[in-house]
């Protein structure tokens, strides 16, 4: 095979392989789609691994990486406040507390630096 088949062999391969999704897609991720609808991204924790939103009724599911689970009913906006409802209890938290989203297993405190040392008892 000459060197000139083997150029026009390589460029064909290179024509027809699709580019990665990741670069030709545009969606938004879970986080950037929240704030679009007016949500603090930091009401989902870190690792979010993908999402489905029916734009007719605003039912959004979000998909976690197995390290964490949990269920809530409805989330509602109400002016700085975010409402959760999980069944028949509900809660109301200020929007500040969600500017950063959670991690699983250990919150928003996740380095072993920001954990309390265990002071050292001192004899008087």
């Amino acid at each position: 095979m000459s060197i000139t088949n083997i150029i026009i062999l390589i460029s064909a391969v290179f024509l027809l392989v699709p580019p990665p999704l990741a670069a030709t897609s545009s969606a938004p991720t879970a986080y950037e789609l929240l704030e679009q609808y007016n949500f603090p991204g930091g009401i989902l924790p870190k690792g979010i691994t993908g999402y489905e939103i029916d734009e007719s009724t605003g039912k959004f599911r979000a998909y976690l990486n197995g390290t964490c689970s949990f269920s809530l009913e409805e989330v509602v906006r109400d002016g700085d406040n975010l409402d959760f409802s999980v069944g028949i209890a509900s809660a109301s938290f200020p929007l500040d507390n969600f500017f950063v989203s959670p991690q699983c297993g250990c919150g928003l405190v996740c380095d072993d630096e920001f954990e309390n040392p265990s002071l050292p008892l001192s004899s008087m």
